[in-house]
């Protein structure tokens, strides 16, 4: 498999969202609470279990069934719907389990590029040239909308809302107008 090939597998594994049914559909999980090597499946990701008190347990066995990517036990490690990837990095690799059967990821993949993913969920970086693109637009509509100085992130949250869209929020439309508003003419 040459770069090529590599680059389009991670930006395809990356796309594809997998939801809580989804895991345990290709993972063939039949106890969630105690799935492999301490983790356990739950609606909102893959946690890892606490191990239980064993005195015939060193130390560092208790430690290592207590590993999790980020060092953090009080959050998932993949939280659910996550990248193909994702779990790729976080399950197989960093825990060296979970086997899915080739002929039911392949159906999985192929069903998933069947269906449109929603655009939200597809985290591909856009380029600069589309990004300064974009923020042009956003200052010329600025300007014609005469937003206050001050305050116009409330009404632009407001607005998303009432067409429809979840996000983004008050924080991410502020650092999008302050970004475009220090946009420089060419």
């Amino acid at each position: 498999m040459d770069k090529t090939d590599v680059a389009l597998k991670d930006k395809t594994a990356a796309a594809i969202q997998v939801s809580y049914a989804d895991f345990i559909r290709l993972f063939r999980v039949t106890n969630p609470d105690d799935w492999a090597l301490g983790l356990r499946v739950a609606i909102d990701g893959v946690w890892v279990n606490s191990p239980k008190a064993n005195p015939l347990r060193s130390p560092e066995e208790h430690a290592t069934l207590s590993e999790h990517p980020d060092g953090d036990l009080t959050k998932p490690v993949v939280s659910f719907p996550c990248s193909l990837g994702l779990i790729e990095s976080r399950i197989y690799e960093f825990y060296g389990c979970g086997y899915i059967k080739p002929f039911a990821l392949a159906n999985f993949v192929a069903e998933k590029l069947r269906k449109p993913q929603p655009v939200s969920q597809i985290d591909v970086p856009i380029d600069t040239r589309v990004h300064t693109n974009l923020l042009r637009m956003i200052r010329a509509l600025d300007v014609m909308a005469t937003l206050p100085a001050h305050g116009a992130t409330g009404s632009v949250e407001n607005q998303l809302q009432e067409l429809g869209f979840t996000g983004p929020r008050e924080a991410t439309i502020r650092k999008i107008l302050t970004e475009a508003r220090a946009l420089e003419a060419d």
